[in-house]
């Protein structure tokens, strides 16, 4: 007896409803190493309009492995060559699952509430507590063009503590 299949992976991509300036990619089921080429052939499709915003919904993925990550990290980087902005919403367990915390917060995922978007705060390793602990924005390094290259992230524990995100 074969073993159930996973759901086989899709990528659709749509207007994003009231935003005409952004676009979406509804992601669902394996995001993996077979998936990747398709997922990054989405967002090369939502980027030919060159919207503003891509948003990645991945409420609807039932597993990703590290080619999957690498995968939406290289996503990242086409939007940001073309200044667009990639947004993960919805990132299911599966998806959060895997996501180291300094991936999460590039990607825009708070990977311990599985949340994404305008979420005011990370939990993330602070150096001085010991502790994972929750960090609200802080400070900004920005280049010379205005695009940051650093986003600094503060502890709100204790007082000594920054984070790299």
């Amino acid at each position: 007896m074969r073993p159930p299949r996973s759901p086989a992976f899709s990528a659709s991509v749509r207007a994003r409803g009231a935003d005409p300036n952004g676009a979406c990619v509804d992601v669902a089921g394996d995001l993996d190493l077979e998936a990747r080429g398709l997922l990054e052939a989405a967002v090369i499709t939502c980027l030919h309009a060159r919207p503003p915003r891509v948003l990645l919904d991945l409420h609807r993925v039932t597993f990703m492995d590290c080619a999957g990550t690498k995968g939406l990290l290289a996503c990242r980087v086409r939007a940001a060559a073309q200044d667009a902005r990639l947004v993960v919403v919805e990132p299911s367990i599966a998806v959060t699952r895997v996501l180291t915390p300094e991936v999460a917060v590039v990607l825009g995922v708070d990977a311990a509430s599985g949340t994404s978007g305008s979420v005011p705060s990370r939990r993330l390793e602070c150096v001085p507590c010991g502790r994972r602990t929750p960090h609200v924005v802080g400070e900004q390094t920005v280049g010379t063009d205005g695009r940051v290259l650093v986003q600094w992230w503060r502890c709100t524990e204790c007082e000594e503590g920054n984070a790299i995100g």
